[in-house]
């Protein structure tokens, strides 16, 4: 838990100062799923990861539903730009594996404090993936559906759900380095 909320911790940092530098956030593309069923949409980026590991790519989905739960955060990492289907499993940013890993976050009062934090659903109902099917340049798309539990239950009451899944999920976005 600790290496996933640091992790969450620097992945907000980091879109939050270049929110400040940049008047377009660095994000590009588009990206859809289905949350729970309902639709979900948000913005997206792409990054060579060259800190920690220096394995793959990291993704990063950025949503803002103030009315229900508030910034919302859906990370891939360690991400091959390969053209494949990859599982997902439970990594660490911080792990020199050839695992790719995935987590989400809900973040309140502006996206500085941490609301909620998620992992990959063990057992999950669904076969949890990312696929590359396109690579053009520095454009990539994909699709992906991934089933996250709620990791921080000691706070029941609460209003975002206990488990998400992610179906239907397409994005399209540059990689920078």
């Amino acid at each position: 838990m600790k290496n996933f909320v640091l992790y969450f911790i620097l992945l907000a940092s980091f879109i939050s100062c270049k929110k400040e530098d940049d008047t377009n956030n660095n994000s590009w593309g588009t990206i859809s799923a289905l949350r729970n069923g309902e639709n979900w949409t948000g913005e997206i980026s792409a990054v060579v990861n060259d800190f920690p590991s220096d394995t793959g790519i990291i993704i990063n989905i950025h949503s803002v539903d103030k009315i229900k739960f508030g910034d919302d955060y859906l990370v891939f990492f360690k991400v091959p730009p390969i053209i494949d289907k990859y599982p997902l499993s439970m990594t660490s940013l911080y792990v020199k594996d050839s695992l790719i890993g995935s987590g989400y976050s809900i973040w309140v009062s502006d996206g500085h404090v941490l609301g909620d934090a998620y992992k990959l659903l063990e057992g999950d109902p669904i076969e949890d993936y990312i696929e590359i099917t396109e690579i053009s340049g520095d454009e990539i798309k994909g699709n992906f559906q991934v089933s996250y539990f709620r990791d921080n239950p000691e706070d029941p009451n609460r209003p975002t759900p206990d488990t998400l899944i992610f179906t239907d999920g397409r994005f399209h976005t540059r990689i920078r380095n």
